[in-house]
């Protein structure tokens, strides 16, 4: 599976392409989640991005927003997937992230609420229009935007929930058994879940999710390498879809 996948689908996913030549916001802070939680499940940092977004009008109200995202790797994972395939996969298979929204001037602050709802709205469209590209951009094809559903992080705010399903053409792999005979392992689709939250806390919008396996792959085959001689080879990647569903919405609640 090509590392990809998932490097790039993140970064900015809240905000990146709305309109607007950009302004200049004092740097947004982190979003603060469970340190705890991303230590004990093998959750590795390999992205931060702090950039300003857009300068808009809205009701005759002028908005500058600003974005600071953090994006994980479930590196435990990744290292499974490398020793189950013999070295031949370095696979990044599950991913989470977590993006502060921040604007000028607050969102609470626009007068009479002037404008609020029309930014909250083309964030939220913006966050799914620019998942679901980087899904594309990762390889992933077949992907559907699903049901949207409540969802309540640990401060008590109601989000938006938005599941989405896809599917990685794995190509398999092979591996010598002797000089001249090899196994070959052949690919499929790996189903893929993504979810993406958003919700209004404070003075910011919080947005976050993730995405993971939906299936898992395990594969018997029998290989004749002589008229005599056959190997069997039993290849199972213990893939664990609803441990990683649980996970990642473990830390999504904890954003703030």
């Amino acid at each position: 599976m090509n590392r990809r996948m998932f490097l790039g689908m993140t970064a900015g996913v809240g905000l990146t392409g709305l309109a607007g030549c950009g302004s200049v916001l004092a740097s947004v802070p982190a979003p603060e989640l469970s340190q705890d939680k991303l230590e004990s499940g093998g959750w590795t940092l390999i992205d931060e991005q702090d950039k300003n977004m857009f300068t808009e009008s809205y009701s005759g109200a002028t908005v500058s927003a600003a974005a600071h995202t953090l994006t994980y790797e479930d590196s435990d994972l990744t290292a499974q997937i490398t020793e189950r395939t013999l070295d031949t996969i370095d696979a990044q298979m599950a991913v989470f992230f977590a993006s502060r929204v921040d604007f000028s001037p607050n969102l609470d602050n626009m007068p009479a609420g002037a404008g609020r709802k029309e930014v909250m709205e083309e964030t939220k469209q913006t966050a799914k229009d620019n998942f679901e590209q980087r899904l594309k951009d990762g390889g992933l094809v077949e992907i559907e935007e699903g049901e949207t559903t409540s969802f309540t992080p640990e401060t008590g705010e109601e989000g938006d929930l938005i599941k989405y399903t896809a599917a990685y053409p794995f190509e398999g792999f092979s591996f010598d058994v002797t000089d001249e005979k090899s196994v070959t392992v052949e690919g499929e689709d790996i189903v893929i879940n993504g979810w993406l939250a958003i919700w209004h806390h404070d003075d910011s919008i919080l947005i976050s999710g993730g995405a993971a396996p939906a299936t898992n792959y395990a594969e018997t085959i029998k290989k004749e390498l002589s008229a005599g001689v056959s190997v069997t080879v039993d290849i199972d990647l213990g893939l664990q879809p609803t441990a990683y569903r649980d996970e990642i919405f473990s830390l999504m609640r904890t954003v703030r």
